[in-house]
């Protein structure tokens, strides 16, 4: 094989004599881009939930879906997301669709509209005990941001971190509560 790596390290670019793949020296690592690595973690979250939903409606994976966004999100893993999820269209929206089933990564809302036989009463309470999980939740953060001693005495970042989670608790009860909107009508 080295005769043949030889061959491509040639042909990639114009070398001069004496400049060969085997005496060159290797790469220094200049780093990497901590942005690409955080989109991807959030198109990760956004490929197991699709694939949750997926699998909580059984819906079989060979049937393409659609998947609808509201909010802004990065556009550059689209592709990922549609192969990795047999996803036939990602388009983005600025309300949610009615009659679709949704779930948020960060503050971004995704929807999944869905066809065909779903017991719209088993999914109803589903989406109940969310409901009554998340302002539980969100009581108990609220608790901790409203001790004076928490705050004064945490270090700022367990203090910024505590209001990502209200945020985040708080869009995903504004989602929940619109999906159930949606369904009871």
């Amino acid at each position: 094989m080295p005769f043949i790596t030889e061959e491509i390290w040639h042909a990639i670019a114009e070398r001069k004599e004496g400049d060969d793949i085997i005496i060159a020296q290797q790469p220094k690592f200049q780093g990497f881009d901590e942005s690409i690595l955080k989109q991807f973690e959030f198109t990760q979250e956004v490929i197991n939930n699709v694939r949750k939903v997926r699998s909580d409606k059984n819906i079989a994976f060979r049937d393409a879906i659609q998947l609808v966004v509201k909010g802004t999100a990065n556009k550059d893993f689209d592709c990922v997301i549609a192969k990795l999820c047999n996803v036939s269209e990602v388009s983005y929206v600025a309300e949610a669709p009615a009659g679709a089933f949704g779930f948020i990564v960060g503050s971004t809302e995704f929807f999944v509209p869905l066809t065909g036989s779903v017991d719209v009463e088993a999914e109803i309470k589903k989406l109940e005990e969310e409901l009554k999980y998340a302002q539980g939740f969100l009581k108990s953060v609220e608790a901790k941001l409203s001790n004076e001693r928490f705050v004064s005495g945490a270090p700022a970042a367990v203090v910024d971190k505590e209001r990502k989670k209200k945020a985040d608790a708080e869009a995903k009860i504004a989602a929940i509560e619109q999906q159930l909107a949606g369904l009871r009508k």
